[in-house]
């Protein structure tokens, strides 16, 4: 590959992590590091990895503002819902908008997914499972509260409204969007825990996914395209 274009080094690149990301030990570290070690001013934000939009707007704002004050646009690359979150942000504070240059989202559900569906049938699914996830990296044991966290799971179901309305509606053109979606069987290297709940999606969807969503439903609602 050649030298990165000087345009991408005047932006602050914003990765927002996804749903329950937390579970997964070092998540996005290695990608951080890359990008870093490629000159690149990136960061990750923090968000609350049960959190929903209403609580993580302001964080994803907060960091894109910090950028806009610093005089750097930015490019959001957000994974799973934390692009869904990244659209609500923008939808949230419009102000923002202007200081984005881009939006990759990867393994976005921007139509739901058939996993929230079954974890909130019932509801106390969910929560058992997201309490016996804390397990799965011991280091974030107790930073995040996994009960009473409904709202999140509401806003990843098929049948949610709002979900819809977020992302059936453009952001202005300026703004460039990418999609992209994978499966884990193409990737025989990927973490355990995403193999086994692609297994689970298989079992209750009959599709291949990356471990949460199937890239049919990846689609940019007003773009319909897939990379």
């Amino acid at each position: 590959a050649g030298p990165l274009p000087q345009t991408l080094k005047k932006l602050r690149i914003i990765l927002v992590p996804g749903f329950a990301y937390d579970v997964i030990p070092n998540y996005m570290e290695t990608n951080l590091k890359r990008l870093r070690a490629l000159g690149l001013d990136a960061v990750m934000v923090d968000t609350d990895p049960l959190g929903s939009t209403k609580d993580n707007a302001p964080r994803i704002a907060a960091t894109i503002e910090q950028a806009k004050q610093e005089k750097k646009r930015v490019a959001i690359i957000g994974h799973s819902n934390g692009a869904n979150q990244s659209l609500g942000t923008l939808r949230l504070f419009p102000k923002l908008q202007s200081n984005v240059s881009c939006l990759i989202t990867i393994q976005t559900p921007y139509g739901g997914t058939a996993l929230a569906d079954w974890f909130f049938s019932p509801p106390w699914i969910y929560t058992t499972v997201m309490a016996y996830s804390r397990l799965l990296n011991p280091a974030r044991l107790l930073h995040t509260n996994p009960f009473f966290r409904d709202e999140t799971i509401r806003e990843l179901l098929q049948d949610n409204r709002s979900l819809r309305n977020l992302s059936s509606s453009p952001l202005p053109k300026r703004i460039k969007i990418l999609s992209v979606a994978s499966r884990v069987k193409e990737n025989t290297s990927s973490h355990f825990l995403l193999r086994l709940l692609a297994g689970a999606v298989k079992a209750v969807g009959g599709r291949d996914s990356d471990g949460l969503v199937v890239p049919e439903i990846l689609r940019v609602p007003w773009l319909g395209a897939v990379s």
